[in-house]
C-alpha cells in the first residue's frame, strides 16, 4: 500500500490511513467492505475492493463495489453471522425482496419500501 491512502468503508470516508494503519481502521467496524482510492482520485477506479469481518479481510481484489455488496451477503450467509445494524433493512430488502429468500415476514421499513416500489 501506498502511505496516506483513503479507506472507505460503506459510503463513509473514515479517514485518511498510512499503510500499517489499515489493520486498524478495520478493527473500527465488526464487518464492511473496504475501497482503497487510486491516488488520483478518479471515481470507479480503485486498487482494491474488499471485505472484511472483525478486522481480517476475508476476500480482497473485488471487481467492483456492486460485486462486493453481492459478495458480502455470500460471506454473512456464509458465515452465519447477523447482518450489521446499521445495514440490517439493506440487507434484508436484498434477500427477501430482490433474492426471494425467506420474504413471507418483512420488517416495517422493508415492507414499506417493497409496497412503495410496487405502486409505482
Amino acid at each position: 500500500m501506498r502511505p496516506s491512502e483513503k479507506l472507505e468503508l460503506g459510503s463513509r470516508l473514515l479517514q485518511d490511513i498510512e499503510g500499517d494503519d489499515i489493520q486498524r481502521g478495520l478493527k473500527k467496524h465488526t464487518m464492511g467492505i473496504y475501497v482503497i482510492n487510486k491516488e488520483d482520485g478518479q471515481n470507479g477506479h480503485y486498487d482494491d475492493i474488499g471485505i472484511f469481518v472483525e478486522g481480517e479481510i476475508v476476500m480482497d481484489n473485488i471487481g467492483s463495489p456492486a460485486q462486493a455488496c453481492a459478495l458480502m451477503l455470500g460471506v454473512i450467509y456464509a458465515l452465519n453471522l447477523v447482518y450489521p445494524k446499521e445495514l440490517r433493512h439493506y440487507y434484508e430488502f436484498i434477500q427477501k425482496v430482490l433474492m426471494g429468500l425467506d420474504g413471507e415476514k418483512l420488517s416495517p421499513k422493508v415492507l414499506g419500501l417493497k409496497n412503495k416500489i410496487a405502486t409505482g
